[in-house]
């Protein structure tokens, strides 16, 4: 998270409307209580359909499409091609990536980092290199 967002947020915590009852989280809803995590996956999709990211026509049969938990995936992607782009190699950032997320290992971390070879020809290629002899291939 960067420093501009870090204030604004610790602004936000620390102004004295803030009282969120016992909330762990950061944001709440009207009556000052906790909000569920079905709710932020609900007002995501109510963007996503407002900008017609996401309707009927454009999702396809069985895939639900743009989701909160992309965003995760789209960070950890950029953080990837971040650090390629700073000169550090793959094998010392998807450990501290991992570990950022919460994974317990670099398996668990591997499916954040599959995206469209033509995207991200680098990384996949760097991808492709560190695990060759790692996961078994598909028969």
């Amino acid at each position: 998270m960067g420093n501009e967002l870090t204030r604004i947020l610790n602004l936000y915590r620390n102004a004295d409307c803030f009282e969120p009852q016992g909330c762990p989280l950061l944001f709440f809803n009207n009556n000052g209580q906790c909000r569920s995590e079905t709710a932020y996956g609900n007002m995501f999709n109510r963007i996503l359909y407002a900008l017609g990211i996401k309707n009927k026509q454009n999702t396809k049969q069985y895939s639900r499409g743009p989701c909160l938990h992309s965003l995760r995936h789209t960070f950890t992607l950029h953080s990837l091609l971040k650090a390629e782009s700073e000169g550090r190699g793959f094998m010392e950032t998807v450990p501290f990536l991992s570990t950022y997320l919460g994974h317990e290992g670099l398996m668990e971390t591997d499916k954040y980092l599959k995206a469209r070879h033509e995207l991200y020809t680098a990384s996949h290629k760097a991808v492709e290199d560190y695990t060759r002899d790692v996961f078994p291939q598909e028969v």
